[in-house]
Formats: C-alpha cells, sequence, structure tokens
C-alpha cells in the first residue's frame, strides 16, 4: 500500500496542477480583463508604437488587436481601458487600400481579424484621413465628447513621439497544454485509486 501511495502520488500532483492551470488560462504575464459576456480577454500592448507593431505585439501574445463588434463590447473597452491616461488606443481596424471598397476618407475599412465591420462608433466628422496619413483606427477620448473612433497615422504631425498601445483581443480558449496535463494526472490519479481500493 504504502509502495502504491509513493508510485502514483506523483499523478495525483499533476492532475491538481493541470487543473488549476487550466481553470486560471494564463495567457501573459500583463493585466487581462475579461467580458464577462463573451469570456474574450483584453489587455495593452508591451509597446508603444505605430498601428503594426501594436499588432505585431498583439500577435506575439496570441492574438490581434481588438475587433469591435457590437455597443456592448466598445462600451466595456471604453470602461476598461479609455481616458485621460491612454486618450489615443490602437484597435484592429485599418484601411485596406488594395480593397474594391477603398475610397478616401470611408472606403476599405477593415477588422485584421477578418471580421465583417458590422458596428461602428466614428467621432463625429471621422474618419477624415488628416493630412492625408490616417489609415488606422483608434479609440479617442476625446473629454466631455466621451470616447469615439477616429482614424490615425504615425506619420499625422500630431502623432505622439512615445506612439500608441494598443488593445489586445484574444479569444478565451483552454490553454492546450495546461488541459493535457489535467486530463493526464486525473486518468492516471484515478488508475491509482481504483488500484487503492483493490489492494
Amino acid at each position: 500500500m504504502k509502495r502504491a501511495k509513493g508510485k502514483y502520488g506523483i499523478y495525483v500532483l499533476i492532475a491538481l496542477v493541470g487543473i488549476i492551470l487550466t481553470a486560471s488560462n494564463p495567457v501573459s504575464a500583463g493585466i487581462w480583463h475579461v467580458d464577462p459576456t463573451s469570456g474574450n480577454q483584453y489587455t495593452l500592448t508591451d509597446i508603444s508604437g505605430t498601428w503594426d507593431q501594436a499588432e505585431a505585439d498583439a500577435i506575439s501574445k496570441g492574438g490581434h488587436l481588438v475587433t469591435i463588434n457590437d455597443a456592448a463590447e466598445n462600451a466595456f473597452l471604453v470602461g476598461e481601458f479609455s481616458g485621460p491616461t491612454n486618450p489615443y488606443l490602437w484597435i484592429g481596424l485599418y484601411q485596406n487600400k488594395l480593397s474594391t471598397a477603398y475610397t478616401e476618407p470611408t472606403g476599405g475599412w477593415e477588422w485584421i481579424s477578418g471580421e465583417a465591420v458590422t458596428y461602428t462608433d466614428w467621432h463625429a466628422a471621422n474618419p477624415n484621413n488628416g493630412q492625408g496619413v490616417e489609415d488606422w483606427g483608434a479609440l479617442w477620448f476625446t473629454g466631455t465628447a466621451g470616447t469615439h473612433w477616429n482614424d490615425y497615422g504615425h506619420l499625422h504631425s500630431g502623432f505622439p513621439s512615445a506612439g500608441l498601445a494598443g488593445i489586445v483581443e484574444v479569444t478565451h480558449a483552454p490553454v492546450p497544454g495546461a488541459f493535457l496535463l489535467g486530463v493526464l494526472g486525473m486518468g492516471t490519479a484515478g488508475s491509482w485509486l481504483r488500484r487503492r481500493k483493490t489492494a
């Protein structure tokens, strides 16, 4: 009996570790905000820069710059991220100049995720392609007028030298490695318990 405990005890430990990792579903060392409706997770990029640099950082985290599908998701993101500290934040909207729908300033806008553009929240008179260089979407905290979308670009004369952070979106899913670890551990722990009963 004591030998059985020693032999199979490690599998109980594996099961517990797997269950904990699966439940916590860590996707980054940053602070993640979970939308209670969709379960999707959001955080800010670790870097501030151009839209392309922010998207590259989002990909490194397992996602993309955020796709905003409706007013509820937009309100959630505004409440979690927008304000005086981050007056501009990149989102996953960009103007595809190769699209047959491309015209300035309103045509050819697409989500980097490939999802259809079914909802927008442009600020008044936007998009406007200011200075002819605004081809990417951003949340814009205007102050008294609240937060809305603006087209922006790193070649604009008003673009901050430090660049902009972006909002990363990761679709909620269990971490595969942790999930498999939990299944393996639970299976072997079950085997150990069955043997214990018959011993």
